[in-house]
């Protein structure tokens, strides 16, 4: 089923497992889809998936901002950032993993054309529009490093998993899902 990762056409709980490769650094905002993932999920259910990182085509935006323009890279979150909204959205037990993984080329337009094959396009809504034209594609290749004839591109790749808990917490109407009060809590003295 093709469906939009930010409103899952699904009943809540449908799911004991759920499984994203890859798709998830195009979806934004990262923790609304998290939340819609959760959604669909079981008690005890687990949620597995993989994303792209921030250390993803460091090269291509070098080269970008060595002509001096803004990379049509989309911005991809930290796996502490991914962390943090697995946290947020409710999951629990998370593990999460990275591996850099360097790519070579023959050329700039090989990586672009695999960029196209794979669907990797700018998500950003304010993006630039139009085609690069023949002196931008230019000062490109020339900013772009190549070394042993060939060029290389690096790609971290973001594995986690998380379980969504047998219950959910009993939120206040505050919000707050739990207090404590710092006075009840022993003090160790040293001695």
């Amino acid at each position: 089923m093709c469906a939009d990762a930010l409103q899952l056409p699904f009943h809540d709980r449908s799911f004991d497992f759920i499984f994203s490769s890859l798709c998830l650094q195009w979806v934004h905002p990262l923790p609304d889809a998290l939340h819609e993932i959760r959604r669909v999920l079981s008690p005890n259910g687990l949620f597995a998936f993989s994303s792209f990182g921030p250390d993803t085509l460091t090269e291509l935006r070098d080269a970008y901002a060595g002509i001096g323009e803004t990379p049509p890279v989309s911005p991809f979150a930290a796996i502490q950032q991914i962390g943090d909204a697995l946290q947020g959205a409710g999951f629990r037990n998370s593990v999460l993993d990275r591996e850099l993984y360097t790519m070579h080329y023959p050329d700039l337009r090989a990586l672009m054309l695999e960029l196209q094959a794979i669907g990797a396009t700018d998500a950003r809504p304010q993006r630039p529009r139009g085609l690069a034209g023949k002196n931008r594609w230019r000062a490109l290749n020339a900013a772009y490093p190549i070394r042993d004839g060939r060029i290389a591109s690096s790609w971290e790749v973001i594995s986690a998993m998380a379980f969504r808990p047998e219950r959910d917490p009993e939120y206040r109407e505050d919000g707050i899902v739990a207090s404590i009060d710092a006075s009840q809590i022993p003090r160790r003295t040293r001695s």
